[in-house]
């Protein structure tokens, strides 16, 4: 069982860093809420909810 959650927690940093690589700059953008998120909220965002605020601000920057 716990090869499996290591199994998942190595695929969802590999789709972090390849959202981050594909956009970089709405990526700094959620480093920049994270923060404020974590300072406000005392809570860390997960590298999943990293990756869905990045590609949904780079939806955001489209529209």
């Amino acid at each position: 069982m716990a090869s499996t959650e290591q199994e998942v927690r190595t695929v969802l940093k590999f789709l972090y860093d390849t959202v981050v690589s594909a956009y970089p700059e709405p990526a700094r953008c959620t480093e920049k809420v994270v923060k404020v998120f974590a300072l406000k909220y005392k809570k860390e965002l997960s590298t999943e909810e990293k990756a869905y605020l990045t590609l949904y601000i780079e939806k955001l920057n489209r529209e």
